[in-house]
């Protein structure tokens, strides 16, 4: 999608990373609005993604749920390898 900002400039946005930190689960439960949210970026053509360091692989299954891809990355360094996949595949 694309926003036109303040001087004309506009900004392509396609993708739509998720850091597990307490916002879309808690107790590793899926926040009841989540899914809905996540259905209706789809439905307006955003590519949803999940990245986590989580060990436990319940990133994993909290991505296999909402059904958007998931992405581990246990540091700074392994995010930003996914920032730059992400920005290659335009």
């Amino acid at each position: 999608m694309v926003y036109t900002l303040q001087n004309n400039i506009e900004l392509t946005l396609e993708n739509i990373v998720l850091d597990l930190n307490g916002t879309i689960a808690i107790g590793w439960k899926i926040m009841e609005w989540v899914a809905e949210r996540v259905n209706t970026l789809q439905s307006l053509g955003f590519r949803i993604l999940l990245c986590s360091g989580d060990q436990r692989g319940n990133g994993q299954k909290i991505a296999d749920e909402l059904g958007i891809e998931f992405f581990s990355a246990n540091d700074a360094a392994a995010k930003k390898t996914i920032w730059k996949m992400l920005d290659s595949e335009k």
